[in-house]
């Protein structure tokens, strides 16, 4: 189970990506782990034009994690990182279902 304070540090990420960053975190969410190579296929870009932001996402913002996996680039033949995004819609969802089920209402005493 996700702590309610890594949903709100995601929630504030969330809002602070700029518009690669998202579009990044997108393709990540929509096809599941990918390469640096292939998100740049995915969005029609030459890999150097997203690189930082897979840095930016791994390092300042912490959403996306080294799957531990390698996959072969085909056009340089050299090994790159496999990425995953560390939250899910799925698990935020479901926390946040959970907060609001077992939150108890407020009383005056």
């Amino acid at each position: 189970m996700i702590q309610e304070t890594s949903v709100q540090a995601y929630e504030h990420v969330r809002r602070d990506l700029n518009e690669r960053e998202r579009k990044v975190r997108q393709v990540l969410l929509d096809h599941g782990p990918l390469a640096l190579f292939e998100i740049a296929r995915i969005l029609h870009v030459p890999d150097h034009t997203i690189s930082g932001r897979i840095t930016s996402l791994h390092d300042n913002f912490q959403v996306i994690e080294d799957t531990g996996e390698r996959r072969t680039n085909p056009m340089s033949g050299r090994k790159a990182i496999v990425w995953r995004l560390k939250y899910g819609p799925q698990q935020l969802f479901h926390t946040q279902t959970e907060r609001s089920i077992t939150k108890s209402p407020k009383t005056d005493a």
